[in-house]
């Protein structure tokens, strides 16, 4: 593993480079191959410690006086030899292509140009990768049609290819299940549409038209959709497609009949930002909708019933205890939950060390542990007190619930309650 400083780093570098490009990486198992081409990443990534402002290395970088020329030398050639193995992208779990075109096009928008050297750099790692999953085809399209690159084109008809065409619908099925109307295959479709609009408005326009269409089916009755990922996007392909399809001023009038309930919604330039909201009196009933003028508005029905509870998903593991703990007298619990999720920032609970992401957030009587990713297989135990204000009787029991923050259909909840004590709780 390449260590120390720039020179040192460079003595353990070169030579996993040096056998990379001899052919080393396909002599040995898959094993060694994948711990070679580590070394080299990790190695590339330290030595770029010690690259000066001029572009120069030394040993400690711009702690010293001036660059070594011979040491730059050193540098240039092995990284030449190391080019076709390091690629460039953003690391992330799995692979870092979807990472890479995100910060592509958050880089563009921000008004980085085109040309600029972080820009083609990133394109060149979208380029080198040939994912066929729906998802990273969309997010690549985008990207390139916002850098400009000709093979945008061809991302996009290959888009379109894998689409779902129905009447009046085009949507991607993606591979974290077969469900229409996951977070995923919405941010997919959103994608699609600015990709689409980045493109070129006026050769794509009906198929945007039909995405748009699915789309809009997805939204909850507040508006938005399934997770914050999903709904930004979502918002901002719907926005681009609303500014790029604009002919002329929006003046419709949508007439709701119900049996004897009858209420019109006049959609303008002056109100067109503004939601419109009607209680049907009755129910269920026939709605019946008349539209008149010129434009595009979206009316959507919301209704809202109970439902039995979900079966749980099998994505998570799920143990709660509740205690009294005596150490605190009887106004003093504590709560221990016990999921498959790794946190990350280091904190000690009972046995187990966990590390969280983000910490923790106290909303009311509920509180919320933030995760940053799940591996198979993993157990941490979390463990926090709680303190009773008032004293009541027959108190209910309380809930922890477990999920994907992107994806809440995986959720696993369990209802937990205190034992009794004397003078505490009945």
């Amino acid at each position: 593993m390449p260590y120390g400083c720039g020179e040192q780093n460079m003595i353990n570098f070169a030579p996993t480079s040096t056998l990379c490009s001899t052919g080393g990486d396909e002599a040995g198992d898959a094993e060694t191959t994948e711990k070679l081409l580590r070394f080299m990443r990790t190695g590339y990534q330290r030595e770029l410690l010690y690259r000066r402002t001029n572009g120069s290395f030394s040993a400690f970088g711009n702690a010293d006086d001036s660059g070594s020329t011979w040491l730059t030398a050193f540098v240039l050639k092995s990284f030449a030899q190391a080019d076709p193995y390091i690629s460039g992208g953003l690391a992330d779990s799995g692979t870092p292509v979807p990472l890479t075109a995100y910060v592509l096009t958050a880089l563009i928008e921000a008004g980085t140009i085109p040309t600029a050297r972080i820009v083609t750099d990133a394109t060149r790692c979208v380029l080198s990768d040939s994912s066929s999953d729906p998802y990273t085809v969309a997010v690549k399209a985008y990207a390139l049609a916002l850098a400009k690159h000709p093979e945008a084109q061809t991302l996009l008809q290959q888009l379109i290819d894998m689409a779902v065409v129905e009447e009046n619908a085009m949507y991607w099925e993606t591979a974290t299940g077969s469900s229409k109307s996951s977070p995923l295959a919405v941010e997919t479709a959103g994608y699609a549409i600015l990709a689409m609009m980045t493109q070129d408005p006026e050769q794509y326009v009906l198929n945007a038209r039909k995405v748009v269409k699915w789309i809009t089916t997805k939204r909850n009755g507040l508006g938005g959709f399934y997770s914050t990922q999903d709904t930004v996007v979502a918002l901002q392909a719907m926005a681009s497609y609303e500014t790029n399809t604009h002919q002329g001023p929006l003046d419709v009038v949508a007439t709701v009949t119900a049996k004897d309930f009858s209420h019109a919604f006049t959609v303008n330039e002056n109100n067109k930002l503004l939601e419109q909201l009607q209680k049907l009196p009755t129910f269920p009933t026939d709605v019946t909708v008349n539209i008149e003028g010129q434009g595009c508005a979206v009316m959507q029905a919301v209704l809202r019933y109970n439902i039995p509870e979900p079966e749980a998903s099998d994505a998570f593991a799920l143990n709660v205890t509740a205690t009294n703990d005596p150490s605190g007298g009887c106004v003093s619990k504590r709560v221990q939950a016990c999921s498959s999720y790794p946190p990350r920032r280091q904190v000690q609970h009972g046995r187990h060390r966990a590390r969280w992401s983000s910490g923790t957030t106290w909303t009311g009587s509920k509180v919320s542990f933030y995760i940053e990713e799940f591996k198979a297989g993993e157990e941490v135990c979390v463990s926090f007190r709680i303190s009773r204000e008032v004293e009541i009787e027959n108190t209910k029991p309380g809930s922890v619930v477990v999920y994907d923050y992107y994806q809440p259909e995986f959720a696993v909840s369990k209802s937990y309650s205190f034992p009794a004590i004397d003078g505490c709780t009945r």
